[in-house]
Order: C-alpha cells, then structure tokens, then sequence
C-alpha cells in the first residue's frame, strides 16, 4: 500500500473519531510509542493553549507532520511537536489526522516535494482542496496519475537547493500579504514564518521563531550583507523580535502590518511614509552561503 494512500485510509478512520483514541479501536492511542499525526487540511492552528480563544503560536499546513505528546480531556484538545522545527502547542483534534509510525517513517524518509505556488489546488478521489506555499507533498510527481492525484501548481524536490537569488525572486510573491500573528500562508503571516517558508521552498530549515532563526547560518558583518540574508532586530531589553530578507543591499522585505520593503541601514529599519526608525538592527545572519 503506498504511503499516500495509506494518509488517505487513515482519514477515513478519522471521520468518524471524536478524538485520537478512537481511531484505534480496542487500543489506547497514548498508550502507544510516541504517536504521530499529519496534517491533510490546507492549514491548522497551533495554540498556546488547549482553547480556541488561545494565541496562535504557529501553523501546521498540508503535509506536516507532528509528534502527539500530551491529551487534554475537557476539553478535548492535543499538544503536538511539529516535526520540521519542533515547534509546541495545541491543535483540536477533529483537525488532525492520524498515521501510523510506519507511514511516518515513509514520509520522513522520502524527500518530498514543496509546494511553490502561494495557493494551488491539490485533487484525490476523497477531496479537493487548496494548498499553500510550503506544504510537504507526500508524493513523487511522476506518481501522481496512478495515485489518482494531482497537485495543479509548481512543485520541487526539497533536497533540491536555490540560490540567494532564485529565493529572493521567490520571496517577493508575498510582498503585500497580510500580517497575522503566527501565521505561514499568504493570506496571513508573521515576520518568521514567512522567512521559514521561503527558506522551506529554497531547500533549508530554519526553526520557527526569529530569536532560534538568529543562531542558525553565519555571522555577517554590517556592510558585507548580500541579497537573501537575513536581518534580525532586537528591542530594548536585547531580545531579537523581528526579522527579514535583505532583497537588495539596502531594502528589506519583511512583515509588519502586511509584507513590504522597506529600507535599512545599520541604525535599522526606515519606514519613509511615516519618516521613521521602526526596528533597531541587531545581528545579520547568512544561511545561503
């Protein structure tokens, strides 16, 4: 059975479960070593907290995968590890869709495709849906007619890498869309998310938030930035709050109210229609090397 539709089989057991447990009937799914989920909807909310009132601290997108690691009871929520970045939080469970640690492994071991197009429509027998940039196709494209699939839009291999300049090309489609806290799809991002997905999309990791991002990469001197390094900014207590992309040696594409280019020097960043420093420069990081 392929792992692809081996997802599929498990969500057909998810549709008629009120929580994980229940997808395995006669087992306790806690019980189990290490359990593990994916997600197959266009995108979930992570929670800080088992409520839906709780801040967004991330979002899983098609194709992730999760450790599930702690089951609140009333109300029923789980908290998961997102296995790209490990990032933590909770997820309502009627969202999330089980797989066995055979099928984990599979995806885990494939080197999937990353889906490229801001959104596109990905097709099974089951359903038709919508997936966003970054989302981890669990399948080769040269499987997709026998699998009964298709992903209408632009796809690559992971493995395969950009350059700085092919990611700042690719990076420049999110100018304009909206911020949202937590958020890693056009129609909603923050400042690490969108650095996460372009990053994703050019073939590197980068973990979720800006303070982890700021020790990944290399050192690189003000002065000595190129296009596709990323600029960090801290606030007064010297913790890094912010970053973005560096698109030309003086302009940075970063998300504050909505994604836009603004310019910076080595005080930080200058926002011209309000004549002011917004973001004080901290540290500037190369992944691209």
């Amino acid at each position: 059975m392929s792992v692809l539709l081996g997802i599929f089989d498990f969500l057909a057991y998810q549709a008629n479960c009120s929580h994980p447990g229940d997808c395995f009937p006669g087992t306790n799914f806690f019980e189990m070593p290490t359990p593990k989920g994916t997600c197959l909807l266009t995108v979930i909310p992570v929670r800080a907290e088992a409520r839906d009132e709780a801040e967004i601290v991330t979002q899983a997108i098609f194709g992730d995968t999760m450790e599930l690691i702690e089951r609140h009871e009333k109300p029923n929520w789980i908290k998961i590890r997102m296995c790209f970045d490990g990032c933590e939080g909770w997820i309502d469970p009627k969202q999330l869709t089980l797989i066995s640690e055979t099928h984990f492994q599979a995806l885990e071991e494939t080197d999937r495709q990353t889906a490229l197009d801001l959104s596109a429509k990905i097709q099974t027998d089951q359903f038709s849906r919508f997936v966003s940039a970054g989302a981890s196709l669990p399948f080769q494209e040269s499987e997709l007619f026998e699998q009964k699939l298709r992903y209408f839009g632009k796809s690559k291999a992971f493995s395969e890498r950009w350059s700085a300049k092919q990611l700042v090309e690719y990076a420049l489609q999110f100018e304009d869309a909206p911020y949202l806290w937590g958020g890693k799809t056009v129609f909603g991002i923050d400042c690490s998310g969108f650095t996460q997905i372009v990053f994703k999309a050019a073939g590197y990791k980068l973990l979720r938030n800006s303070y982890q991002q700021a020790k990944q990469g290399s050192a690189v001197r003000y002065g000595e930035q190129q296009i596709g390094d990323l600029l960090f900014f801290d606030n007064d207590r010297g913790k890094i709050i912010h970053v973005g992309l560096a698109v030309s040696e003086r302009e940075i594409l970063h998300a504050s109210g909505q994604m836009r280019i603004d310019s910076f020097d080595a005080k930080g960043i200058f926002r011209s229609d309000w004549s002011k420093y917004t973001h004080r420069l901290c540290t500037i990081r190369r992944i691209i090397t």
